[in-house]
């Protein structure tokens, strides 16, 4: 029961990624072209893609779920992976644009990446105390 939790949670972290990543390389696209044409087409096209990665990253993790017998460590790094890469759509466009944060932007991107790192590192020491 407790796989079927941790799926739906990564699930909607995924699906939350992907409307993100739609918005971040649109931002990226902006900053790099001016042709507003081309951009709509890539940004069609990329998210469809996107779209299907998604879906599929989804189904897998299903069967990923169901299958390990340690699945809160598992939980940990998929989701410490997932953080980490929300933190790089969300911390790039500031670095592109010159834009200064606020308080409450830096604190959920510190926060990300502490618990992202912090997710993983649970993971890499239970694997290393496992492993010997």
């Amino acid at each position: 029961m407790i796989n079927y939790l941790f799926w739906i949670i990564s699930s909607g972290i995924t699906i939350y990624l992907l409307l993100y990543s739609r918005g971040f390389y649109l931002k990226v696209f902006s900053f790099l072209m001016r042709d507003f044409y081309l951009i709509n087409v890539i940004d069609k096209f990329l998210f469809i893609a996107l779209s299907f990665i998604a879906l599929g990253f989804i189904v897998y993790l299903e069967s990923f779920y169901r299958k390990n017998k340690k699945v809160f460590y598992k939980f940990l790094l998929i989701t410490g992976i997932q953080l980490i890469i929300l933190f790089v759509f969300q911390f790039t466009p500031y670095l592109l644009f010159g834009i200064v944060l606020s308080y409450k932007e830096i604190f959920f991107l510190i926060l990300e990446l502490i618990l992202g790192g912090l997710f993983i590192g649970i993971y890499i020491s239970n694997q290393r105390y496992r492993i010997l």
